[in-house]
């Protein structure tokens, strides 16, 4: 499955590269953008608890973006440490059930009020000119993104440990009101899918890896919409002041839910001011 999987991956960006080399003639522009914001994120998995988790976040993103008339490639690194608790409760309690040295099971009782999370995602994003309006200021594009995310609260009590990586076709509606505004609305949504929910053992290791390895590849999974569905969404108005500098605020959305042994289900909203600098020389 995993082979497949790479397989798909390695077609997926030969495209781009096809797509990528059609457009070579076009004058294209090019920026970093470095932002930060506010989110709320929200998730279950019903496979170690009922309650509903939350945390208030603020995310920071690095990004790469190049556009020209026909084009849009697009790279994006989201980093996210926050803490997770449970909703509506101050605290969550927890048996802690492990074997000593001997073998002999022991319990221990204990309780958390929060975790500590660590969230990033990685997202590569390639678009064709798809349709424009007779005036040229409304265009559609269609083309693909790769998109990874991991997801690992840490606590002694398991709480969420979730990755991602996911093949998506993406739509995204271009519209300029004038030569410095304009804005953005991208849709995207996965056909193929490599999910990791790692297990909750004491001891997953198989003899052959260490720990972490082991229990990535214990929980690994490939899924297609069956069993993993996930919407993303972004709204984004760029407003540009000179040939050097622009400014954008983005709205970000995304929900999935994925089906195996127990759901797990997350969303979160974000809003995020960014800073573009242009890596063009003036003409």
């Amino acid at each position: 499955m995993r082979r497949k999987y790479l397989t798909a991956t390695l077609l997926f960006f030969c495209s781009f590269s096809a797509f990528a080399g059609s457009g070579s003639g076009e004058k294209k522009l090019s920026y970093i953008a470095i932002g930060t914001g506010y989110s709320q994120f929200n998730m279950i998995d019903r496979k170690v608890s009922p309650l509903v988790y939350g945390s208030a976040q603020s995310p920071n993103c690095l990004s790469f973006y190049q556009s020209s008339e026909r084009s849009i490639f697009r790279a994006d690194i989201d980093f996210i440490y926050s803490y997770l608790s449970p909703k509506d409760f101050s605290e969550r309690s927890f048996v802690n059930i492990y074997p000593n040295h001997n073998g002999t099971l022991r319990e221990l009782a204990a309780s958390f009020t929060k975790s500590s999370l660590i969230q990033d995602e990685i997202t590569i994003e390639y678009l064709r000119l798809l349709k424009k309006n007779e005036n040229g200021k409304m265009n559609l594009f269609f083309g693909g993104r790769f998109n990874q995310y991991f997801s690992y609260a840490s606590t002694q009590a398991p709480v969420f440990v979730f990755s991602e990586l996911s093949l998506n076709p993406s739509l995204l509606l271009r519209y300029r009101f004038n030569e410095t505004v304009e804005t953005q609305t991208g849709l995207s949504v996965p056909l193929l899918s490599l999910i990791t929910q790692m297990p909750y053992s004491n001891d997953p290791t198989d003899g052959e890896h260490n720990y972490f390895v082991s229990s990535f590849l214990m929980g690994s999974h490939l899924a297609s919409l069956n069993r993993f569905q996930r919407v993303n969404f972004q709204q984004s108005l760029i407003k540009k002041f000179n040939h050097r500098w622009a400014v954008a605020l983005d709205y970000n959305f995304y929900w999935f839910h994925y089906r195996n042994e127990s759901d797990i289900n997350a969303y979160s909203n974000s809003i995020t001011a960014k800073v573009l600098i242009s890596l063009n020389s003036k003409k």
